[in-house]
């Protein structure tokens, strides 16, 4: 969204984790896997991003604690083999079956 304001043009983004946004800050591209498999899947856990990217866990961990800490997911689960992350936000809106 753009917006003049005093003949300023002023740049306001929609959607904070758009993949433009992400690659700037993310050169490898695993930032940008674990938000893709986010919204394709609703969610996405440790173990089922290091299969799919062949990162080791402390990559995968540091990733996922890199895009919690800028507030772009949150944990869907406290602990254990089936934590789970979400896009921040959508934690609550997500239903068990």
């Amino acid at each position: 969204m753009f917006s003049e304001e005093q003949g300023r043009l002023v740049t306001f983004r929609s959607d904070i984790l758009s993949i433009e946004y992400l690659r700037s800050r993310d050169p490898a591209g695993r930032q940008i896997g674990i938000v893709k498999g986010i919204r394709h899947q609703g969610r996405i856990t440790n173990n089922d991003f290091q299969k799919g990217f062949g990162a080791s866990k402390y990559q995968a961990s540091e990733d996922f604690a890199n895009l919690e800490k800028r507030g772009l997911i949150e944990r869907s689960s406290t602990t254990g083999r089936d934590m789970s992350y979400v896009e921040k936000g959508a934690k609550g809106a997500i239903q068990e079956h």
